[in-house]
């Protein structure tokens, strides 16, 4: 993955080899389970959070049969906001819509947990 600046239109393109094994060039990493791409941004991170959060939250109200708010409640605190809060000090969203997308997926949440 090569690191470059918003103003740059042209990047500077180098070959990059080890052990005279060209290395490839990455769009987005995935380090310690955040992913982020070559500037830095974590939206690709954001959007698979959000995806696993809503799926997780599915798949609760799939498995459990009892629809009791408190129940519910403490099965999404139990296994979607881990999802939503992992590393959030590192990958924390500042862009309007990043702060949207993540609050959109903790409030669905919770809304299913009491109106269930």
């Amino acid at each position: 993955m090569r690191l470059t600046s918003r103003r740059t239109k042209s990047p500077l393109s180098f070959q990059y080899t080890l052990n005279s094994h060209r290395l490839s060039v990455l769009n987005s990493l995935k380090d310690l389970g955040v992913t982020y791409d070559s500037r830095l941004s974590f939206r690709p991170h954001i959007n698979d959070i959000v995806a696993k959060a809503s799926r997780q939250a599915k798949v609760i109200l799939v498995c459990f049969t009892s629809r009791h708010p408190l129940f519910l409640l403490k099965a999404f605190t139990t296994f979607v906001r881990p999802l939503l809060e992992y590393l959030s000090i590192v990958w924390n969203p500042t862009s309007k819509e990043a702060i949207r997308n993540v609050e959109s997926a903790n409030e669905s949440s919770a809304k299913i947990s009491w109106f269930a």
